[in-house]
């Protein structure tokens, strides 16, 4: 479910990720997912048919996306825009605490 989160929330700010198509978005979600870029591809291995992978993660189908954000379609894999932002910018804050914690306990 966080990695969908994540999609969702992504999918939201679309324009300004995308802005940033070089960048290594598979990179960034397996850090914010505190996972291994190999362990996030082969999670979503077996989603194949919803999602491309290239140049980024991606829907193959925005129908998808509607299907997530409709609670009575969905059900229990519901996940409403505004969550899916928060859940994200807590990834994003959680992440930004681990670094800082690094950093402190080993300068240099």
């Amino acid at each position: 479910m966080t990695f969908l989160a994540v999609l969702v929330a992504r999918l939201s700010i679309a324009r300004l990720s995308y802005a940033y198509a070089e960048d290594n978005f598979h990179l960034d979600d397996a850090m914010l997912m505190n996972v291994s870029e190999f362990e996030l591809h082969r999670k979503l291995r077996g989603m194949r048919s919803l999602f491309k992978f290239e140049p980024h993660i991606d829907l193959h189908h925005r129908s998808f996306l509607d299907f997530l954000q409709d609670p009575s379609r969905s059900c229990r894999f519901y996940i409403s825009q505004e969550n899916a932002q928060r859940r994200y910018l807590g990834l994003i804050t959680d992440s930004v605490v681990q670094f800082a914690e690094k950093t402190i306990d080993q300068p240099n």
